[in-house]
């Protein structure tokens, strides 16, 4: 029992400096038979990432969206103090509208208000903002910030669908 522990011991002690210098580059890494890690001939070489040359909103001037930027890191606050800056300077910017109202809608650093997401989410739709129609066709289905009996449920839906 006691010659059984000391070789698993030992196993393990040899397994761990193993592991340990292979990162170092003590062990070539294996490679496929044939090959010499060159490209091939005629291969084309990989594409490059474009990162530099992102195309930027026009109504934002060439500048970043830094409202949705904010959202996509989990800013969620910061998110929508750009979008509230975006929606002063401009009141016809219906994708920051959408973005508050989306903020409202799942309660990402405010608390979570129906009636206020769908209040913005009108707001942007009337601006033009097809994600806002269709959130605020899919709220008012639902009826979610919106009168219980409220008409033309199925109207805001079918307002995006000519476009």
């Amino acid at each position: 029992m006691i010659l059984r522990s000391f070789c698993l011991a030992a196993v393990s002690r040899w397994v761990g400096v193993f592991l340990l210098l292979i990162p170092c580059g003590a062990f070539p890494a294996p490679t496929k038979p044939g090959t010499d890690g060159q490209p091939r001939a005629g291969a084309r070489p990989a594409p490059a990432p474009i990162v530099a040359n992102l195309p930027v909103p026009a109504r934002l001037g060439g500048a970043p969206d830094r409202a949705y930027a904010a959202y996509q890191r989990g800013y969620f606050l910061t998110a929508m103090q750009e979008a509230m800056k975006r929606v002063e300077a401009d009141s016809g910017d219906g994708p920051a509208m959408t973005l508050m109202a989306e903020l409202y809608a799942q309660g990402l650093g405010v608390r979570r208000d129906a009636g206020e997401a769908a209040r913005w989410y009108r707001l942007a739709a009337s601006n033009g903002d097809r994600q806002a129609i269709f959130a605020l066709g899919m709220a008012t289905l639902k009826g979610e910030g919106v009168a219980a009996g409220s008409g033309g449920r199925c109207c805001a839906l079918g307002k995006g669908g000519g476009e």
